[in-house]
């Protein structure tokens, strides 16, 4: 299997230790002009063989959001097509004349993006999604700003000059400007060219700009959660038990008895928050929560279907790029959950599940016997949760 993050990062081993939220890094011609994750064609279509629907474009000027109704499409009361998307042709127009167009998550609408998100989703275990970003010549849709994700920049065509910053405030969860952006220590220079990449680590600030060509780039998000959030979590589910509804000290002295008891009080908190976290499937619920990961790739899923192709037991198998499944076992059923999704599933199907979540697996390895281990491999099929390892 490819691995998507190598082919932008290059040492993978190298970039978790000493590169990611640490350092910027750079890798000219990482790509061949025909490997990277999507085609001008394939961005074309999707902008203008389709209808896009207005709320995944954004369209900016010298740091100025456009008003959607400048490039959405005008129809009439009698029109039967879906509203509220885009016109190719506005959009055309006011790229030419100056305007930045963002197709985000751009991975929504250009699949093989999206399956190239999901790679990388199951390297880094963190919700992965792509924007797209056109840019005319001389211009820059956007003033200096930080990011609140890790950023793979990914550029597609012409060239785009990118400017970084020591970093600030990394701990953001959003996306911020810099205000004055005098106060502001330049740390690197760099011209992206076709085939090029740029990592960009959270709280970076940065400016792009393009100068004499059209530029096309994606930039890849990492959207990691941070401990605030997962603790956050935890927390909420914790001081749901009885035990935390009962009223503070009461006394003359309330702060005084306050804080002798708040000790106690959070060292139970503590306690509840472990026992929270060890709860089956709690912290999977919790990582797995960002939107990007809820949905994994469901391409090809007919094909099987259609053509009539049987499941053997020599097909080697692999969960589908973006599932994160979660197997509850007791009570009354044995079920597999992934994102919104829960599945009723055989004993057999679930132990097939945990197999395929340590690694990819032949069918006559999911099950001690032929006939368990192909039923347990259709059910996997069926719900979308395993596939064919690519050849």
């Amino acid at each position: 299997m490819s691995d998507a993050l190598a082919s932008c990062v290059g040492d993978t081993e190298y970039f978790f230790e000493t590169v990611l939220s640490r350092a910027h890094l750079y890798r000219p011609a990482a790509f061949d002009t025909d490997a990277v994750p999507v085609s001008t064609a394939e961005i074309d279509d999707c902008v203008t063989g389709r209808p896009l629907p207005a709320s995944s474009v954004r369209m900016a000027k010298d740091n100025q959001l456009l008003d959607e109704k400048l490039y959405l499409m005008d129809v009439g009361p009698d029109y039967v097509g879906p509203r509220d998307t885009i016109d190719p042709v506005k959009v055309s127009r006011l790229i030419d004349a100056g305007a930045t167009l963002v197709v985000r998550p751009a991975s929504l609408h250009l699949p093989r993006l999206r399956r190239f998100c999901k790679d990388i989703e199951m390297r880094v275990g963190q919700g992965v999604d792509a924007d797209l970003f056109i840019t005319p010549s001389n211009a820059r849709g956007f003033e200096i700003h930080a990011d609140a994700a890790e950023s793979l920049v990914i550029q597609l065509r012409g060239s785009k000059n990118w400017t970084l910053y020591e970093p600030v405030r990394p701990w953001e969860h959003r996306s911020f400007g810099i205000d004055p952006p005098a106060e502001l220590s330049p740390a690197a220079e760099y011209t992206l060219d076709p085939g090029d990449f740029l990592y960009v680590p959270r709280g970076m600030p940065h400016l792009a700009r393009t100068a004499d060509s059209l530029s096309v780039h994606v930039t890849i998000s990492i959207n990691a959660i941070r401990w605030s959030d997962l603790l956050t979590s935890l927390m909420q589910t914790a001081l749901g038990a009885p035990s935390f509804a009962g009223p503070v000290p009461l006394g003359d002295d309330l702060v005084a008895a306050i804080r002798e008891e708040l000790p106690r009080q959070a060292a139970r908190l503590a306690q509840a928050v472990q026992q929270a976290a060890a709860g089956e499937g709690v912290l999977e619920q919790i990582l797995r929560s960002d939107d990007s990961m809820l949905d994994a790739v469901r391409s090809n899923l007919l094909s099987d279907l259609i053509t009539g192709t049987d499941i053997t037991a020599v097909d080697r198998l692999r969960l589908r790029p973006g599932v994160w499944p979660v197997v509850h076992r007791g009570g009354q059923e044995t079920a597999i959950q992934t994102g919104r999704s829960r599945f009723r599933v055989s004993g057999g199907a679930a132990d097939a599940c945990e197999v395929l979540m340590r690694a990819p697996a032949y069918v006559k390895d999911l099950a001690d016997d032929a006939r368990t281990a192909l039923q347990a491999a259709e059910a996997l099929f069926q719900y979308g949760i395993a596939e064919r390892c690519p050849d």
